[in-house]
């Protein structure tokens, strides 16, 4: 935790001066936007406002405009199913070109290759009805159990990741069920 003191301008206005190398770890600038939150102990702690993404409304506002069909829960059916077929296309396309960009090592290749491989996902789950966050949020929780109670995560000696007793397996059909299925 870093201390700084409040002072006064002139004009009786309280301000803070925030360390050069803090506003550098921080990743913070002039231009960040910032949370006061009373810690009530006396002192407040500052965060950044996070700009939340919403991956799945952007795409689902584009393909609205392309005029593509936009499920409103969980199905797979004649009304979606050639629109789903073109989006595991293009999802195989997608991780085709990441891949190429990986293997030439061209870091630009691979950021366009992985921001249109999550664009063509939303696209798919959008057709299907399937709201991504909800999902997400129940695959987040499976992949944390495998956090011991250290903070660390248990691993082989070739990476994989280990299952403490603590794991559990998403159940995405309950979370299915929660939007309609």
């Amino acid at each position: 935790m870093t201390t700084v003191i409040v002072k006064e301008n002139d004009d009786g206005e309280l301000y803070i001066e925030l360390p050069h190398d803090l506003l550098k770890t921080l990743h913070w600038d002039e231009n960040t936007e910032l949370i006061w939150s009373d810690q009530h102990d006396g002192s407040w702690a500052l965060t950044k406002k996070e700009n939340i993404m919403n991956n799945q409304k952007d795409v689902t506002e584009f393909m609205i405009a392309a005029d593509q069909y936009v499920g409103t829960t969980p199905h797979l059916n004649d009304d979606n199913l050639a629109q789903a077929s073109l989006y595991i296309n293009l999802i195989d396309e997608e991780y085709r070109e990441l891949c190429d960009g990986f293997l030439r090592r061209h870091i630009g290749d691979i950021a366009d290759g992985g921001a249109d491989l999550v664009w063509v996902v939303q696209g798919l789950f959008a057709t299907l009805g399937i709201n991504f966050e909800e999902v997400w949020k129940e695959v987040r929780a499976s992949n944390m159990s495998k956090v011991s109670d250290n903070g660390k995560i248990k691993k082989r000696e070739d990476g994989k990741i280990l299952k403490p007793e603590s794991y559990f397996k998403p159940d995405i059909e309950k979370v299915l069920k929660e939007q309609g299925l």
